[in-house]
């Protein structure tokens, strides 16, 4: 089967990792015999977003569901009016939103001959209100007609809480999204541009402020380093931001820990890295590790989530537990202290990334699954 139909509906404002992987999809999508419509909600009174902004600058016009307020019942019947009017094939949704809304329309949709297939990032246990999206969320895609766990610990949750066979279950990891272009700035520019010296040692650890994320514990990972060639740069921004700086304040790390806020030039950062670290205490498949991979950029990362699938251990990264500020200390301390180490492991991250997370795989398996859910049904009689 070719030629079907995909309305991609997202609920995101900044470009993150499934916004960035959307974006992918959308991109390669011709050339695998899908049509797709990209949409997204939007907020009034706003009229566009930093992903928004993205996509258009890619050449990917998006289609704008706005909502006046919170949780606007009209949601619903606009994108099924949507769907209707552009004869749309198949549902795909990202977001507790989005798939909140798949799971109002999903007996409609099936009536009307059309499929929902619904991605699940992973989560968080930030707060109460984000652990009640993700159960809203799974109670949504318990209605779809597929689900898209992007990595197999996400798809053990998601099969135990749903009480779903793992054939129900499609996981489908992120892909490693190569760069167009090399960066035209060299990575002494780019080191210059973050203020570190020749010999320094910069770890980037990129990703939203909170405490999942775990930034505090690399923070106090550097206090065990005791190493003033050390520099850790903190991309991202979130709730957490304010007692983080207060954290590196009290330990007298000020100078060596750097918070560079939200960042749309990752490019040029990474080009001036030698580490990157995920201190993260929760991950599904994140998709700063496959950037940093690609790039032969070593990774440490601890061993939650999806990490373990992507990263072997000594090998193509090295992970270390998640909340454990010695031992992700010494992992930094053996990259520092084992260049030859550190470079063969980096290496190793971008043949693996490579090998193992092509768009194109990603996209090939998209569209196996597309065409099973959109297959008759065989009748049996």
């Amino acid at each position: 089967m070719t030629g079907i139909r995909v309305l991609a509906l997202i609920d995101t404002f900044r470009v993150g990792g499934p916004g960035k992987q959307l974006i992918a999809f959308c991109k390669a999508a011709p050339g695998y015999g899908l049509t797709v419509r990209l949409a997204a909600f939007l907020r009034r009174p706003l009229k566009t977003s930093p992903f928004i902004e993205a996509c258009r600058a890619e050449g990917l016009p998006v289609w704008i569901f706005e909502e006046r307020f919170p949780f606007d019942p009209r949601l619903p019947s606009l994108v099924r009016s949507d769907m209707l009017k552009n004869r749309i094939d198949l549902l795909q949704t990202h977001s507790y939103k989005a798939n909140v809304v798949g799971a109002l329309l999903s007996s409609r949709m099936r009536q009307a001959g059309m499929r929902w297939c619904g991605y699940l990032h992973g989560t968080t246990n930030e707060n109460l209100k984000i652990r009640l999206y993700y159960a809203l969320e799974l109670w949504a895609v318990r209605h779809a007609d597929g689900i898209v766990p992007v990595s197999e610990a996400i798809g053990r949750v998601v099969a135990a809480r749903l009480g779903r066979s793992r054939s129900h279950l499609e996981v489908i990891p992120n892909a490693w999204l190569p760069e167009a272009a090399p960066d035209p700035r060299t990575r002494q520019q780019a080191r210059r541009d973050l203020g570190a010296s020749d010999d320094a040692i910069v770890i980037g650890a990129v990703g939203r402020l909170s405490r999942e994320k775990g930034q505090g514990v690399l923070i106090e990972a550097l206090t065990r380093l005791n190493d003033r060639a050390v520099m850790a740069l903190l991309i991202g921004e979130g709730p957490d931001e304010q007692g983080l700086k207060q954290q590196v304040a009290v330990l007298g790390l000020n100078g060596r820990v750097c918070f560079l806020g939200y960042r749309n030039d990752m490019t040029a950062i990474y080009a001036g890295m030698d580490l990157a670290v995920i201190p993260s205490l929760s991950e599904g498949i994140p998709n700063v590790a496959l950037e940093a991979m690609g790039r032969g950029i070593p990774l440490i990362a601890t061993a939650v989530g999806g990490i373990p699938e992507m990263v072997t251990d000594r090998k193509s990264g090295l992970l270390v537990p998640p909340g454990d500020a010695d031992a992700l200390a010494r992992a930094i301390r053996f990259m520092i202290d084992h260049p030859e180490e550190r470079s063969k492991i980096g290496e190793a991250g971008r043949a693996a990334a490579a090998a193992r997370y092509s768009l194109a795989e990603r996209m090939k398996r998209v569209k196996a699954l597309y065409e099973r859910l959109m297959a008759p049904p065989v009748l049996h009689g």
